[in-house]
């Protein structure tokens, strides 16, 4: 109430039984911290029962119920991309992705962009760089927002675009199966509210929205945050070594994420563990918490990235299931440390309380509220 930031010291992990959590909530918090210790339960989206959140970013399906539909972003977008993979091959990705490996659907009777502007928009490259995290090769989807914004204009402008690529793939280079991904580039200055969705791992390169603030939305499998110093030629090496990497720069990215997180044994969707939470046997398996749930991959010290938007996670990663691990440091995985964190320099957007900002496509949980009842005889 006076104003002055109070920091979390406790968890459902380090106070598990409820009592002790209420206890703390109350002493820290006046009570307004609150878990299923409270009887909060998670966040329901409104899809019909049995289906699963990760409905919400996966692609359109004939099968797909009228409640499904309202809440994919694969039906929602006015821009749906399909990308077959088994029309691209290496070394010709530059022609085959605009000449007849993309499908443009506009619902609404958009254009779409001719073979040079979709080129502009659009490349596609297998293998481009080794993700040391997964431990495949990625095969990377660019995706220029600036390019994007110069061509859709007017009556053929977007406010949310859905990306599918179809796999396997017809080609791959390095032979450790196909991992496709999906970056922005040159996304610091939105012209309009953009959600971009997709899914599969969603990359953002430098600054995105970092100019004249838009209602932005990242959704997708999941998401990791490169820096304005990514290099991918220092990327090309299975032997993780951060010694030959530029430290990344300070970035900044405003936009809500909802993406998959990966699972800790003790996490909520994992049923607590039968109560048995603690850190020690399960650090090794432990999922990053929320400070790991947008993904790094740069030696970032001592830069800081900056972050203002909505952390939402409501399901398990599909597609990048690499483990985060803590062994001897952050983000040491299979004998490398693929990451050291950034300075994290983080706040939730208090733009987003007001429903006129909202990205393009929000979520929306509707409740009824009994204000009045007069009985009829």
């Amino acid at each position: 109430a006076s104003n002055s930031p109070v920091r979390v010291t406790f968890d459902s992990r380090t106070k598990p039984i409820a009592n002790d959590f209420r206890a703390a909530s109350n002493a820290d918090f006046d009570d307004r911290l609150k878990t299923d210790a409270y009887g909060v339960d998670s966040l329901k989206v409104p899809l019909p029962p049995g289906v699963a959140p990760s409905e919400l970013i996966l692609p359109r399906e004939v099968s797909d119920g009228t409640l499904v539909r309202a809440a994919k972003f694969a039906w929602k977008a006015d821009w749906y991309i399909t990308i077959d993979l088994n029309d691209i091959d290496a070394g010709d990705e530059g022609t085959d992705l605009c000449d007849g490996g993309i499908t443009h659907t506009r619902d609404g009777g958009q254009g779409v962009p001719n073979e040079s502007e979709c080129n502009d928009i659009f490349r596609f490259r297998y293998d481009m760089w080794f993700e040391a995290r997964e431990r495949k090769w990625a095969d990377v989807l660019d995706v220029d927002i600036n390019e994007l914004f110069d061509w859709a204009t007017g009556a053929d402008s977007t406010g949310i675009v859905y990306i599918h690529m179809l796999t396997p793939g017809g080609d791959d280079p390095e032979g450790d199966g196909i991992f496709p991904v999906v970056r922005l580039v040159n996304g610091s200055t939105l012209d309009y509210p953009l959600t971009i969705s997709t899914r599969h791992p969603l990359l953002t390169l430098g600054n995105y929205n970092s100019g004249a603030w838009q209602p932005a939305a990242l959704v997708s499998d999941a998401i990791t945050w490169l820096s304005n110093a990514w290099d991918d030629s220092e990327h090309q090496n299975t032997t993780v070594n951060r010694d030959n990497w530029n430290n990344g720069t300070n970035t900044t990215v405003n936009a809500a994420i909802l993406a998959g997180h990966s699972p800790s044994p003790c996490d909520h969707h994992a049923g607590n563990n039968n109560g048995n939470c603690t850190m020690g046997s399960d650090l090794a398996n432990y999922g990053g918490g929320l400070e790991n749930f947008p993904r790094f991959l740069e030696d970032w010290r001592p830069r800081t990235m900056t972050y203002s938007g909505s952390l939402v996670s409501l399901y398990y990663n599909q597609q990048g299931t690499g483990p985060w691990k803590f062994q001897t440091g952050p983000g040491w995985r299979d004998g490398g440390q693929y990451y050291w964190p950034p300075t994290r320099n983080w706040e939730f957007d208090m733009r987003f309380e007001f429903p006129d900002q909202l990205p393009p496509g929000t979520p929306v949980v509707g409740n009824v509220i009994h204000t009045a009842f007069r009985p009829i005889y």
